[in-house]
């Protein structure tokens, strides 16, 4: 794949993530629910890792080991290629459980609060920020 193709596709993995952040921002500030606020801050830092990954020139859709939702491995490839990754480590702890819990029943019903939405927000608009800070062109 060109580069300029990578270049694209790292462009609508952003793309999406954004919509997610933005959906979550927009649900938090309704009153909604924070299960599905938490799941969509995952969400946008997931897209954003692997975004990060395709314009390095990873292809993501072409490596097994990418199928994957868990951000600590995102993470960890994204630290491979750039290690100031280390100042959103613990952001992505914060929202890796955020891909299952909230959306399947696990037989012990878990309740996110209020703050725990804010602070995955707050995790992922950091994680966001930095991957486009470390994205621009030089």
């Amino acid at each position: 794949m060109e580069q300029n193709n990578f270049d694209i596709l790292a462009r609508e993995w952003f793309e999406k993530g954004s919509h997610d952040l933005d959906e979550a921002r927009l649900s938090l500030k309704a009153g909604g629910w924070t299960d599905i606020i938490c799941f969509h801050c995952q969400q946008a830092a997931e897209k954003y890792l692997k975004g990060f990954l395709v314009a390095k020139g990873v292809n993501v859709g072409k490596m097994k080991k990418m199928r994957i939702h868990d951000l600590t491995k995102l993470w960890s490839e994204c630290h491979k290629l750039d290690r100031s990754f280390a100042s959103v480590e613990e952001e992505c702890i914060v929202l890796n459980p955020y891909y299952i819990e909230p959306r399947y029943p696990l037989g012990a019903p878990k309740v996110y609060t209020k703050m725990e939405a804010r602070q995955a927000l707050q995790a992922a608009e950091k994680i966001i920020k930095f991957i486009l800070e470390e994205s621009e062109p030089a």
